[in-house]
């Protein structure tokens, strides 16, 4: 056993001495945070290091100075429950993970000791063990292949739970270890493997095992990793390689990229801004503290003994601890609840996410998920929105729909994306199929089975469609017509799966069928090169295991799936796999291919190779891939022949947006093939950059390659994605598609999901060096200008051309002009490329808010680039939803999750946060104002206990509900007017003026409600018992004002009202009175209150005082949002008042054709017209605008929505603006009362 810088060394099955050091890692799992050691500590310093706490940990320890007015314990109370709260959640959580690494670690498996297999606990195995796992257990450990209980050594493994991918995985043993079968086998086992050092790369092993003075090469084909899941297997033997932390599986478990909203950015030099006032208030107040006890402090008798001490006799001193005691006295001003109900909040409003029922997609029975909640107010600004296409905007469900084999085009089907084509061109395409489906009711089986043939014809039944097989042709005297309505599978398809494929064309048929013709052997190339150039696992029906129609693909992609059962549906069916041989069905008969080698396809390879032996003893290699890649390694007299014409085929299958892949192959030379086999085994063996030595050794191979043809698959868009896309466009998002398509097909999806229109300029960008990147920028530069104001430019760019936009030279040129552009799309990127673009638009856009979308693997980077990622769970496994911060089933769901969830969830956090403040700032400025009446020696206005209180039981429930439940409109009309979402108000939710607006306005109140008591109270009321009420009275006095006025004024922000909302509110000031009323009988509690509010409740003047209080506070927040809603209002007050009124959505037209006049015009005429109806006699219908009771087809606030009214009212159209509305005529002074009266009772 042994462990360098490069490799470790494992001797199998050797047991380590008790005095040798264990050089690797142990299998002990430990995931949890804490011990009950360190859990305290540690806890405290991640708490404390929130500014936040810290603050206030700070302002507490000052509290227990002797200068301090408030008791630090008293003020204790409340961090102390913040830091609880946290403490024990953070406790649960982690002793949930310590609960499952035990589960974890105390599990069993069977392990490899003295002759027998014995059971053994995960933590206690090592490595070099040779463990033995069971159908449908758990691997420990990450394992090498020994052997298994299938032939030749293979297994099935289920990945599920480490990429999420459902599809099995083949793994195979070494040939030389397939014979160790028995328990005697392992005994004394004279076995080394060398292996690479512990990493995280999931799909790469590069090791070697050595055995009977044999070295042969190990890959990823012979690993088994923890986590993964034995299937279809009886039973696998394997050596340990890598254990416990340094396994595979641990090493991918890091945490992902730590997201803050944009929200919680901007809080922090705003709550800098309060810390600057804060101290502020400090110094005023000190300096005013050490000035009055300077000029006056002597003079005052009646502070007796305290002024004959010296030190409190100094100004200065004074005025030193004066600053500090003023400093705890507003520390209030921060809201130190703020935290936590802003935690329990947005989990509430994820948990609402996770149970949108309209989310829920009932196909793949998949809900949204939340997988997070620190970002729920971030998904309310999105400003751009990064999308991949394939699985993302497309079903990635895949249909062969086209082909081009040997310089012929075959498959006459129509694709989405050439019907959109079609329409914007004012054309009508009709999908072959429905043709079909319409012949097929015309169909008389009972005719063709009687027709007489010379050659019978084999139709197969594979398949869904009846098509003949190689060799076999018909020669019976039936129509071409008959012949076409026989092959579209009428009676045979259904057999299948009763749909009509996607893939018909007679010529096909024909050509497949004649043996003479020049495309015979092509097609029959073609056809095997689909069959055997894969890596899919074939599933046998378990009921019926002959049954090859019956057969399930399991496949890598859902492209490699979708041309398996292509060949299938076309004769050619793969139906049995071993680790060396592909079986092929054709024409009844089976022909078994020997598989040599597998090149496979990687992301920088763009293709893969599979060398086979024929049955005729013939060394070939197919190779299927990019057509730029496959095309660079053609025979040049080869490719002359029909390269050109395939690659108009393939320019024609791109822009139907159809994916394509070319077909090659090449007959390899005994001789040459041994050579090269030679170099391959020494660069399959190599523990030192295995990768690139084998992607050299596979251009030597792939080569001289012989054009067959290419595949053309459809990858239909998924249902809604283009009435989703419009919405999110007309809600000010812009959207960016970044793609590995051609720029043909990334193009016309644009077409087809409306990202693109007509009125659009497309400016390509396809250079191929940064010179020409520079002058294609400057011509888009151009374009832009001629073209910005009509229809918009879209920029598509290709990957190689994005490789010099985004080189420091020139990449805030290509910025400036993307975020100019109506929609982007950057077409054959790579996945780095396409976190590039996410970081090139997060960075360089400032406050810009980006949203990464994807559904696989190769998505991932672009999803943890931006500020909040978004995986779709689709056909490429789970990888990309384990990297996001929210999961959907379907792209159409964004348009929800957005629109309706982000839009209410950032109104709510906003209100959440400047009302937190804004009550805090109200009571903490009234403790300063007090100071001008104490001499400025920073006597509390309130008892400790209420100021303790105040956040915890008086105010802060209310803010929680409104911020949970609170709905300004209807998720409905989110989703009809997307301009909400980006509408005017929405920049100024949350700026710099209006939270020192809110903070400004707790400071009028607190003024407000000191001053009417002072000035009210200046003759102290007698109570009944003839009692004055002195300092503690006017301190009830002005507290109960205070939370009537904060809640209240809640109350005039909320929306919606449910009786939650009603039960907080009025139950809030309902307790503060019972608080009170306990605490004034409680002197244990507080001494200074006893019998006060019993006392001051029985007085006229508190209750008069209070009431004025209220009215002289509120009343300008009630005339403001009057004189808002009536003379400027916002969108959502429209959207509001035609909910109101039910009006119904409006259908909208083009913004050129017609708009409604100005808001509050329409609301004086329209009353105006009700009357002048009623007067004449006539019916008034219920038509018009957001603020008069009707029902229109269009309504405009601004720019906010656009559309056709009914034709009783005037319109104004917007490509003259100035034309003036004919009035109506006068009506009556009666008529016009009752119109204003109708006008006063709507509002």
């Amino acid at each position: 056993m042994r462990q360098d810088s490069e490799s470790r060394s494992i001797k199998v099955n050797y047991k380590i001495g008790e005095e040798e050091e264990q050089i690797f890692a142990s299998n002990v799992i430990l995931t949890s945070r804490y011990t009950t050691i360190n859990f305290l500590p540690k806890n405290l310093f991640e708490q404390f290091r929130r500014l936040a706490n810290f603050y206030f940990l700070l302002v507490i320890i000052l509290e227990y100075f002797p200068f301090s007015p408030l008791s630090g314990t008293v003020s204790l109370l409340p961090l102390v429950f913040v830091l609880t709260v946290t403490a024990v959640r953070e406790a649960f959580e982690d002793w949930q993970r310590h609960k499952s690494d035990r589960d974890i670690n105390n599990a069993e498996s069977l392990v490899y000791d003295n002759g027998q297999f014995v059971t053994r606990k995960w933590k206690d195995i090592v490595v070099g063990d040779i463990v033995k796992v069971h159908n449908k257990e758990f691997f420990s450990t990450d394992l090498v292949v020994l052997t298994s209980s299938e032939n030749e050594g293979i297994c099935y493994i289920d990945t599920c739970n480490l990429d999420g991918e459902t599809n099995l995985k083949i793994k195979q043993g070494l040939k030389s270890t397939y014979p160790l079968q028995d328990e005697k086998d392992f005994d004394g086992l004279d076995m080394t493997i060398n292996c690479e050092l512990p990493n995280n790369r999931l799909y790469n092993f590069d090791g070697n095992m050595v055995w009977n003075e044999k070295k042969e090469s190990l890959s990823n084909k012979q690993i088994l990793l923890r986590g993964c899941m034995l299937k279809n297997t009886q039973w696998v033997i394997g050596v340990c390689v890598f254990t416990g932390k340094e396994t595979k599986l641990m090493m991918n478990q890091t945490d992902p990229p730590s997201k803050r909203s944009t929200i919680e950015i901007q809080l922090n030099p705003r709550l800098l801004t309060i810390f600057a006032f804060l101290a502020i208030i400090g110094l005023v107040g000190g300096i005013a503290a050490g000035v009055w006890q300077t000029k006056w402090g002597t003079k005052a008798w009646y502070l007796g003994k305290v002024m004959d001490d010296s030190i409190f006799t100094n100004g200065a001193f004074l005025g030193f601890t004066g600053f500090f005691s003023f400093i705890i006295v507003c520390n209030v001003m921060i809201p130190i609840s703020l935290y936590v109900s802003m935690e329990i909040v947005k989990l509430i409003q994820s948990l609402f996410i996770n149970w949108d029922e309209k989310m829920y997609h009932a196909q793949s029975k998949t809900p949204a998920h939340a997988r997070t909640s620190n970002l729920t107010e971030e998904l309310g600004i999105i400003d751009y929105v990064f999308s991949d296409k394939t699985g993302t905007l497309t079903c990635n469900v895949m249909e062969f729909m086209k082909c081009t084999i040997g310089g012929f085009s075959y498959g006459t089907g129509v694709t989405e994306v050439a019907m959109a084509a079609a329409k914007r061109n004012g054309q009508i395409l009709e999908d072959p199929r429905k043709k079909y489906k319409k012949k097929k009711k015309k169909y008389n089986s009972e005719k063709y089975s009687k027709k007489k043939t010379k050659k019978t014809t084999n139709i197969i039944d594979e398949g869904n469609v009846g098509i003949p097989l190689l060799d076999q042709v018909s020669t019976d005297d039936t129509s071409d017509e008959e012949r076409k309505n026989k092959m579209s599978g009428n009676e045979l398809g259904e057999e299948f799966n009763g749909e009509i494929p996607a893939f018909i064309d007679d010529h096909f048929l024909n050509h497949l069928n004649d043996k003479e013709h020049e495309n015979s052997e092509f097609i029959h190339e073609f056809l095997l090169s689909m069959a055997v150039c894969h890596t899919v696992i074939p599933e046998r029906d378990q009921e019926d295991p002959d049954n090859l129609k019956k057969i399930v693909y399991q496949a890598a992609s859902p492209d490699e799936g979708a041309l398996v059962d292509a060949a299938r549906m076309l004769g050619y069916t793969f139906h049995s796999r071993t680790p060396d041989t592909v079986t092929i069905s054709n024409n009844d008969e089976d022909s078994t291919y020997e598989i040599l080698n597998v090149l496979e396809f990687n992301s920088t390879r763009k293709r893969m190779s599979v060398i086979m032996k024929t049955p005729q003893d013939e060394i070939k290699i197919f190779t299927k891939g990019a057509d730029n890649v496959i095309y660079e390694r053609l025979n040049k007299e080869q490719e002359e022949a029909f390269g050109e014409t395939t690659l108009d085929h393939l320019e024609i299958f791109a822009k139907e947006g159809l994916r394509t892949l070319c077909f090659a192959s090449r007959t390899i030379p005994q001789e040459e093939y041994d050579n090269w086999k030679k170099q391959f085994h020494e660069a399959n063996t190599s523990l030192v950059d295995r990768k690139q030595k084998l992607m050299d050794v596979a251009e030597l191979m792939e080569r001289d390659l012989r054009l067959i043809g290419a595949s053309a698959i459809e990858d239909k868009l998924q249902k809604g994605v283009p009435k989703a896309i419009e919405a999110l466009m007309n809600a000010g998002i812009k959207v960016w598609v970044l793609t590995g398509d051609k720029k043909e097909t990334a193009i016309n999806i644009g077409f087809a999901c409306s990202l693109i229109t007509n009125e659009m300029y497309i400016q390509q960008i396809d250079s191929q060096s940064i010179e020409a990147m520079k002058e294609e920028i400057e011509t888009c530069k151009e374009q832009m200008a001629e073209h910005y104001d009509n229809g918009g430019v879209v920029l598509v760019i290709t990957g190689s051309a994005l490789r010099y936009a985004l080189m420091d030279e020139i990449r805030d040129e290509f910025l400036a002009i993307g975020i100019k552009c109506k929609a982007v799309v950057c077409c054959r990127v790579s996945p780095l490329q396409k976190s590039q673009v996410v970081d090139l638009v997060r960075k360089g856009v400032k406050k810009s808010v980006t949203l990464g979308i994807g559904d696989g693997a190769n998505d991932v980077s672009m999803i943890q680039a931006a500020h909040v990622g978004i995986g779709i769970s689709g056909q490429e496994g789970m990888q990309a939803v384990l990297a996001s911060d929210y999961s959907i089933a379907q792209f159409k769901f964004l348009k929800r999750l957005l629109l309706v969830h982000g839009r209410w969830n950032f109104r709510r956090v906003c209100i959440i946060i400047l009302y937190s403040f804004y009550k805090n700032m109200a009571f903490a400025f009234l403790q300063f104002i007090f100071a001008f009446q104490s001499s400025f020696t920073a006597q509390t206005l309130f008892d400790a206990l209420c100021i303790s209180f105040y956040n915890v039981a008086f105010t802060s429930f209310p803010i929680m509900v409104l911020s949970v439940f609170d709905q300004d409109v209807t998720s409905k009309a989110e989703l009809d007017y997307p301009k909400l979402y980006s509408g005017g108000d929405r920049d100024k939710e949350f700026n710099f003026v209006r939270f020192w607006t809110w903070l400004l306005e707790g400071m009028y109140h607190a003024l407000v409600l000191f001053l009417i008591p002072f000035f009210l109270w200046n003759s102290e009321p007698l109570a009944g018992n003839g009692q004055t009420s002195g300092l503690w009275g006017m301190s009830i006095t002005v507290y109960t004002g205070l939370v009537f006025v904060v809640n209240l004024k809640l109350a005039l922000h909320v929306n919606n009202w449910t009786w939650i909302h009603h039960f907080t509110i009025w139950g809030s000031i309902i307790v503060w009175f019972v608080f009170i009323l306990l605490l004034g009988e409680i002197p244990l509690l507080a001494p200074s209150m006893y019998k006060v509010a019993v006392n001051v409740f029985s007085t006229g003047i508190f209750w008069f005082t209070v009431f004025i209080s209220i009215v002289i506070c509120l009343v300008p927040d009630i005339l403001i949002k009057y004189f808002r809603r009536e003379f400027k209002p916002l969108d959502y007050h429209i959207i509001q008042e035609r909910e109101k009124r039910n009006l119904g959505p409006i259908e909208p037209k083009k913004p050129e054709q017609i708009a409604l006049k100005p808001t509050i015009s329409i609301f004086k005429d329209a009353f105006k017209k009700k009357v002048q109806m009623l007067v004449n006699g006539k019916k008034y219908r219920h038509t018009g605008s957001a603020f008069n009771p009707g029902n229109s087809q269009g309504v405009v606030s601004g720019n906010l929505i656009v559309g056709t009214v009914d034709e009783d009212y005037e319109l104004v159209t917007l490509n003259n603006t100035d034309n003036k509305i004919n009035k109506d005529q006068n009506l009556s002074s009666s008529g016009t009362s009752s119109g204003q009266s109708s006008e006063s009772d709507e509002l």
